[in-house]
Parts: structure tokens; C-alpha cells; sequence
């Protein structure tokens, strides 16, 4: 997962093909690996087209890597 921090998510899939990252325990809940989405876009010198689909998490990520975006 692509996130604003390292770490181990919650995720709660809808039971369809989204879901969304939760605090909750849920036995539901599937843990992923998240990484810093800034940190991985500085790695590139460019990126012409980036698409996403990250389930409403991008009025987090978005913010976050305005600065990587021309």
C-alpha cells in the first residue's frame, strides 16, 4: 500500500473490490505493508501519468505529495 508513513495498516475490505484502512480490529481486517508514497515518488526524476485509486485516502495522500506533483 501507498501511504503518508511506513509502517502495517488495517484494512477492511468491502467484500467487493474496495475497502478502506481502519484503527478497528476486525477479524475481516487484513494487514499490508504501507510505504512512504513521497519517499517512492522521489526515487524518479519524472513520472509523466500517475493514477490512483485508493479508496477516499487521497484527501490524506494527496496533500502529502503535492510537492512531487508539476
Amino acid at each position: 500500500a501507498v501511504y503518508t508513513r511506513e509502517g502495517v495498516l488495517s484494512f477492511q475490505p468491502d467484500g467487493k473490490d474496495g475497502g478502506m484502512l481502519t484503527d478497528g480490529i476486525n477479524k475481516n481486517n487484513i494487514r499490508v505493508k504501507a510505504i512512504d508514497f513521497s519517499s517512492f515518488l522521489s526515487t524518479f526524476e519524472k513520472v509523466d501519468m500517475l493514477k490512483i485509486d485508493i479508496e477516499g485516502a487521497e484527501k490524506v495522500l494527496i496533500p502529502h505529495i503535492a510537492n512531487k506533483l508539476y
